[in-house]
């Protein structure tokens, strides 16, 4: 009877493995050949490499590494340092989870990255004699399988602007509420400002402090109870307690109304924006591919 074997059961069992390698200190060469991978994706590839002796195998990958030589020698490196690692991202965002904003900055990164390889590509393309395509055929090949989503990627932009900041332009309620949050921080500001200016003498300094999300002024702890308000600290010292005045105590509330409702919208943001990455989770995975083979 004849065992069925796929090729790739077939390719692995002619590859060289155990301590023959050390032997040939075959470690040391994939060591530095992995220090020069610019993705995770393309890392993990050379971590699996080992000799094989598929004559077939071996030619086709040669002929890879000599059309990516060719292609740094005319044109440099293609742009893979974009492509972040998002097999995580994307496992959670599968999962129902949200993605944060990091986790989208990563998500378009990665779009762009995508974007200017096949620049990069094009570019190569109009540089003449001789040409790419017939230099390096299977480098234009994967890279003409990359998909782009400049949709995705342009509202990411727009509405992300840090690690853990969402702009005002990301949806007119976002921007409605801080509006709103601005004017009654102002007023409460233009209340605080008369209290300070009646009170003088009994404060250490005349500011406006933050304790606990909540505009409060300091006080001489030996004038605690002539301004009616809440004690929200003190200093370490003692000397001086943090008072918000009765009279803007309704104001801090609509404050922290304000920012749960801020929380609240933020999050609705960043789940449709990861909703829309599962969306199109296909094209994630199919340039991931890409991106481990070109690095690799």
């Amino acid at each position: 009877m004849y065992e069925y074997m796929s090729f790739e059961d077939s390719l692995e069992r002619k590859k060289i493995r155990g301590r023959v390698l050390n032997t040939l200190e075959f470690n040391k060469i994939r060591e530095t050949v992995t220090s020069k991978a610019r993705t995770a994706y393309g890392r993990e590839l050379v971590e699996n490499m080992a000799p094989c002796c598929d004559i077939d195998y071996v030619t086709q990958e040669l002929s890879f590494t000599r059309q990516a030589m060719d292609h740094i020698m005319r044109f440099g490196m293609l742009p893979l340092s974009g492509m972040r690692d998002l097999r995580e991202s994307l496992l959670y965002a599968k999962a129902d989870g949200t993605l944060t904003c990091g986790q989208l900055l990563e998500v378009a990164s990665f779009l762009r990255a995508s974007d200017e390889i096949r620049k990069a590509i094009s570019k190569a393309r109009s540089a003449g004699s001789p040409l790419v395509d017939e230099t390096e055929p299977d480098i234009c090949a994967y890279v003409d399988r990359l998909e782009v989503c400049d949709s995705l990627l342009e509202k990411i932009d727009m509405s992300i602007l840090g690690q853990d900041e969402v702009s005002d332009r990301a949806s007119k309620e976002l921007s409605s509420i801080r509006r709103e949050r601005k004017n009654v921080a102002g007023g409460i500001r233009s209340l605080l400002d008369r209290v300070i200016s009646n009170h003088a003498d009994m404060l250490q300094e005349s500011i406006v402090t933050l304790r606990e999300g909540r505009y409060c002024i300091p006080v001489k702890a030996d004038f605690n109870g002539r301004i009616e308000g809440i004690v929200h600290g003190a200093s370490s010292s003692g000397q001086t307690l943090f008072i918000e005045p009765m009279s803007v105590v309704e104001a801090n509330n609509k404050i922290a109304e304000l920012n749960f409702a801020e929380q609240a919208e933020i999050q609705r943001i960043l789940k449709n924006f990861t909703n829309e990455v599962v969306a199109v989770k296909d094209l994630f995975e199919n340039n991931i591919e890409i991106a481990s083979k070109l690095d690799y």
